[in-house]
């Protein structure tokens, strides 16, 4: 090969390289760390294939006896009450051994029938969990029926049409729910 030939293969490995390299970069900024991949009732599913929809979603699980029902309760009246069908309710299961799709829908559409269960693998949990803030751990119960609870972190998150984190509601009033999904729909 001589020189002229050499230099150029350089020159475009280069380019390649540095192309390569841009197109990384921009999807990492243009990553959205709170996507998912989950599964429903109809399959896999990720944040984006919600778009065009405001999500409330709520980490949580089916075996839960008080905050879950207590929370997508007060859910379902401050929707009720603001009387718009322009969110959807996304429960993530935060119980990935006993709960499974089927359950989660069922339990979910209980409270609000505009309502998606979704369950996550293991490790795509963790990954979800962390990214939204969610703190949960399997507490063993010595003589119980049910084994273990989950102790969990009670927060709904909000996201917009387009998928963009809104804001996340810690104080769980359906006051303070209906504020914020009002500053949302603005």
């Amino acid at each position: 090969m001589n020189s002229k030939i050499k230099a150029f293969v350089i020159i475009l490995s280069f380019i390649a390289i540095v192309c390569v390299s841009f197109a990384i970069t921009l999807r990492i900024l243009h990553s959205n760390k709170y996507d998912f991949s989950a599964t429903s009732t109809n399959g896999n599913i990720t944040l984006q294939d919600l778009n065009g929809k405001y999500k409330i979603i709520y980490f949580g699980y089916t075996f839960c006896p008080d905050i879950c029902p207590l929370t997508l309760g007060i859910l379902k009246e401050a929707l009720d009450e603001i009387e718009n069908n322009d969110f959807l309710v996304v429960f993530i299961s935060l119980d990935p051994e006993r709960d499974t799709p089927q359950i989660l829908q069922e339990y979910v559409e209980f409270f609000y029938p505009n309502s998606l269960g979704l369950w996550l693998e293991s490790n795509e949990l963790q990954r979800v969990a962390k990214n939204y803030g969610i703190k949960y751990e399997n507490i063993m119960l010595r003589d119980s029926a049910i084994d273990y609870s989950v102790a969990h972190s009670s927060a709904l998150f909000l996201i917009d049409e387009n998928g963009k984190f809104v804001g996340k509601i810690t104080n769980l009033t359906k006051e303070e729910i209906q504020d914020a999904i009002k500053k949302t729909i603005k």
